[in-house]
């Protein structure tokens, strides 16, 4: 499931830094034997909130279905192209009517049109917003979208990987704790997560504007939101 979700990441081009809502899992059995503690790793690990798991996946994916002219020309003549933009437009719950009976009536503007299955190729696609990852193992559908909750703590874990790179950068032990100076439109960051902050870096204090004696300081830009920071030890 992770190396899936990692592969749906990767084709989105979102970083595991940035949170995501929900990750669907095809559910297979057994699945529900496995410890709740492994399931909370592999969120942890993927960096969702939720994990759904579902029986199949036939309502997240969307039909494109591409008309064959070879067929319908002959047949329809010259509504062909007005069927064709039609059948573009029909919803899922139609498009499995065809596929199954093997024929469904196309309602057009002036008539009906029965439709054959034959006459049209259907491949199923995620539905907006979707990433689905599949193979001989099983299969994810990964939910990229991003509302302003979400873009948020993006932006804070991306702060907190940068101020632990800058505490690198400034040779600081790893138990060090540290005050952080902060100036700029990063303010909001602090202003929205500052417990978040103080815990992920150490820091036993955060203080808006520069800060005297700094041991080490850096520009910095977080998803469009520039400002510095400053960094000492805390004595």
């Amino acid at each position: 499931v992770v190396e899936l979700a990692l592969a749906a990441r990767n084709r989105a081009k979102i970083k595991v830094r940035q949170p995501l809502r929900t990750l669907h899992v095809l559910e297979k059995p057994g699945d529900r034997e496995i410890p709740r503690e492994l399931w909370d790793l592999a969120k942890e690990e993927l960096n969702v909130l939720e994990l759904r798991f579902s029986s199949d996946f036939t309502a997240l994916k969307v039909p494109k279905v591409v008309p064959d002219f070879r067929k319908l020309g002959p047949r329809l003549g010259s509504r062909a192209q007005e069927v064709g933009q039609k059948l573009r437009e029909m919803p899922p719950d139609w498009v499995r009517e065809l596929l199954a009976k093997g024929r469904a009536d196309l309602a057009l503007g002036d008539g009906v049109v029965e439709m054959r299955s034959d006459e049209v190729q259907v491949s199923w696609e995620p539905r907006e917003g979707l990433v689905i990852e599949e193979d001989q193992s099983g299969a994810v559908a990964l939910d990229i979208r991003l509302d302003e909750e979400l873009r948020a703590l993006g932006d804070l874990r991306e702060l907190v990987h940068r101020i632990q790179l800058l505490r690198k950068e400034a040779g600081f032990e790893i138990t060090d704790r540290i005050v952080v100076g902060y100036e700029g439109e990063i303010a909001e960051i602090f202003r929205l997560f500052p417990e978040k902050i103080r815990e992920e870096v150490l820091a036993k204090e955060l203080v808006e504007g520069g800060l005297p004696s700094a041991e080490h300081s850096a520009e910095l830009e977080i998803h469009g939101k520039r400002g510095r920071v400053w960094l000492r030890r805390w004595r």
